[in-house]
This record gives structure tokens, C-alpha cells and sequence, in this order.
């Protein structure tokens, strides 16, 4: 099954829903943990909102008890995430992956040191892309997140995980793409702007596997 990218208007709805006694009976999903000493906990994953399952992580094991990982204790963890197509009128389930990592910002402006966090990633490959929220307002019944990225790829010294948002996409895009000059001549036209990234970046690995694809 294919990793997903849980749908900003579902995202909305879990939020919402995370207030109420819904979250605490519905929010779980099936998965699991991988914890720091490598052993792999089956159970359940709560999904609360998108800042909070990057600090911590409700589990509920199989044998019904529950714990609240934080990234210390984890290098991973998953959930199938159920999706519906309209069109086949069939239902799904996808992974959605977090994995542990060592960052430079904090997804919360009260909460100043933070070394790792849990991050959704996207799409791997040659770049490895990775979805990154931060709550700009913090009223008990307002929230508003921002959703940016961070990306990850292999360089002399190792694996570089930089974080971008609309401010630096254009500088660090062209960066990521040095070996792609096709797609880096379409950076900030039509189809190719920040909105884009992640179709940008699926796009550069596709291409980087030795694809044929029209641009």
C-alpha cells in the first residue's frame, strides 16, 4: 500500500472532531511504533491534529493499554488511513508514515527548544520530502496551522534536512534540482510555483528513476 498524504479538508474535520468525545473513540487508526531499541508495537495510533502528532504520539497497544510517545522514544510509526473514491465507489486504506528527526525550528511558538520531531513524509526518492505544520494562533477554539516542508537528500557529508516554505522555495528548489535542469527551468512558472512542490518533487524522483515524463 502506497504512503498518503492525509487531505488538508480531512485534516479540518479531524481537528474538529479531536474537541469532542469522537476523538477518544474514532481518531484511532491501526498501526504501529518502532521504538529507539528497534522493537516493532502493533496497536492503534491516534490522530489528534497535525502539531501535536509531530511532538507526541498516542498509542493503544493491542492488549488495550496506552502510552504517549515522544520522538525520544521512537524512530517511526505508521497508520492505515482510510480513504473513499467517488468514482470506483470503493474504499481504501493507505500508510501514512512519521519518522523521527533532528530539526531546527519549533512547530509551537511557547514551546522554544526543540532537537527532534515526528514528520509525515510524502514522497521518497532522491529527494525525500516531508510535511511540516506549525500553529500560528493558539486560542482554545481557534487554531490556524501552516503547512511548509522539509526536504532531505544525500550529499557528500550525508543526509540534509532543510526546511522550506514560500520564502526560500525558489533558492533551495534550484539548489535541490541542480542535476535536473529541465525541471529547474520550470520553477516559478505556471504549474511549477510553491503551490506545486510536491507534484515538483515527485516529478524530479520520477525522472531521477530513469522515467520518461512530459514537462
Amino acid at each position: 500500500m502506497k504512503s498518503k498524504l492525509i487531505p488538508l479538508f480531512l485534516i479540518a474535520f479531524l481537528i474538529g472532531s479531536s474537541n469532542s468525545l469522537y476523538a477518544g473513540k474514532k481518531n484511532f487508526f491501526e498501526g504501529f511504533v518502532i521504538t529507539s531499541m528497534g522493537d516493532t508495537l502493533k496497536g492503534q495510533i491516534q490522530y489528534v491534529n497535525p502539531v501535536y502528532n509531530e511532538l507526541k504520539v498516542k498509542f493503544r497497544s493491542e492488549e488495550g493499554k496506552r502510552t504517549t510517545f515522544k520522538p525520544k522514544d521512537l524512530v517511526e510509526y505508521a497508520f492505515l488511513f482510510p480513504e473513499y473514491d467517488k468514482g470506483k465507489k470503493t474504499k481504501n486504506t493507505s500508510w501514512v508514515h512519521y519518522y523521527r528527526k533532528r530539526v531546527n525550528v519549533s512547530p509551537v511558538e511557547r514551546i522554544k527548544k526543540i532537537e527532534t520531531l515526528f514528520l509525515q513524509r510524502i514522497t521518497k526518492g532522491d529527494i525525500a520530502l516531508y510535511n511540516y505544520y506549525s500553529l500560528k494562533t493558539n486560542k482554545i477554539h481557534s487554531r490556524n496551522y501552516k503547512q511548509e516542508y522539509f526536504v532531505e537528500q544525500m550529499t557528500p557529508d550525508g543526509f540534509d534536512l532543510v526546511h522550506i516554505g514560500r520564502a526560500n522555495f525558489k533558492e533551495i528548489s534550484k539548489e535541490l534540482l541542480v542535476m535536473n535542469p529541465r525541471l529547474s527551468e520550470k520553477l516559478g512558472t505556471y504549474g511549477y510555483g510553491y503551490k506545486y512542490f510536491v507534484k515538483v518533487v515527485k516529478l524530479h524522483n520520477r525522472m531521477m528513476n530513469g522515467e520518461k515524463v512530459g514537462i
